[in-house]
């Protein structure tokens, strides 16, 4: 057997074989099964890595557009400056004034 074989090749000392030799041919009909159960643990590790990363990877991207918006903003408020951005909104206050009572009256 091709087995027998190979096990004779990984223990080349006879006396390491002869121990091993009745406990190995006992389980050897369990090979296959372990194979099979070896093979599904990694697909499922495989399967969930993958869900659990796209998730991870939303997660940081969603932060990152976060951080970017908020980091330009802080640098645009940083480059103007105080007295500008006030100038700016009074800017915006001039081209779009405050309703006045008559216009907010009923």
């Amino acid at each position: 057997m091709a087995v027998e074989s190979l096990i004779r090749k990984l223990f080349p000392f006879y006396w390491l074989y002869m121990i091993l030799d009745e406990s190995i041919s006992e389980y050897m009909h369990l090979v296959p099964v372990c194979a099979l159960l070896l093979l599904a643990l990694l697909a499922a590790l495989v399967f969930a890595a993958y869900f659990t990363n796209r998730e991870r990877l939303e997660e940081l991207r969603v932060y990152r557009l976060h951080f970017f918006f908020t980091k330009m903003a802080n640098a645009n408020r940083a480059f103007v400056g105080p007295e500008a951005m006030a100038q700016m909104q009074a800017a915006r206050n001039m081209a779009m004034p405050p309703p006045s009572y008559e216009q907010t009256a009923v």
